[in-house]
């Protein structure tokens, strides 16, 4: 599935997107709160496994802490399990490649099974995140790829800042659209067409689609470094 930012209507008005579908909604909420509740009963061994494993390789703590840029531009702090040595990513917010000494012996096996962000299901259950939807980053990284975006299409600049915009008018997800389409391996006008497309056109349907799709994605590590 392809999502081209230049085909879809981006004057649409964002009270018109965020009363879209309520109903789907507010469904896609109340199961977001119990797939949350059951995972974290699932997985809570392995998180205890991960940490221990965290703290025996590197010093710092074994829960990596980041403002990320939310639900209408609101603030929230993310969860993840660390996968640098400490203080290795401070003022580095490129993404890690392959071979990227900052990542961990144990970061290389969470990142590349997503282990690594499974406690962001606390984020889910406290209402800043969603099971599914736009990627949660921090504003540094929103100003960067508002930045590769206009240097490769200045006269797009307008429509880039819309972009920006409208993918905040759903919560972030653990998983969405790009994370299922790509991963690391897209441009950052691909990752930003996936989040619009997915807040634009949202349906329970498309999330079914994106569930799936993801979990293809995680056994053939697809996008992933």
């Amino acid at each position: 599935m392809k999502a081209d930012l230049f085909k879809m209507d981006l004057a649409v008005d964002d009270e018109a997107l965020l009363k879209k579908n309520t109903m789907e909604k507010k469904i896609k909420r109340a199961a977001d709160f119990a797939i949350s509740i059951l995972l974290l009963i699932i997985v809570c061994p392995l998180l205890v496994c991960a940490c221990i494993a965290i703290r025996i390789e590197s010093k710092g703590s074994a829960i990596y802490r980041q403002k990320r840029y939310g639900f209408c531009g609101r603030e929230f702090i993310a969860y993840k399990l660390r996968t640098m040595y400490e203080h290795s990513s401070d003022g580095n917010l490129a993404a890690p490649k392959a071979g990227d000494t900052r990542v961990t012996r144990v970061g290389k096996i969470l990142r590349k099974t997503s282990i690594d962000e499974l406690p962001q299901l606390f984020n889910v259950l406290h209402g800043d995140m969603s099971i599914l939807g736009p990627r949660a980053v921090p504003y540094k990284e929103i100003e960067l790829r508002l930045e590769n975006m206009i240097k490769s299409n200045p006269e797009q600049e307008g429509q880039f800042r819309r972009a920006m915009e409208i993918r905040t008018l759903m919560r972030p997800g653990i998983s969405g659209m790009a994370q299922a389409y790509g991963r690391s391996a897209l441009t950052a006008k691909e990752a930003t067409g996936y989040d619009v497309y997915y807040v634009m056109y949202y349906s329970l349907l498309l999330d079914i689609r994106i569930f799936f799709k993801t979990i293809d994605t995680i056994l053939f590590r697809k996008g992933v470094n």
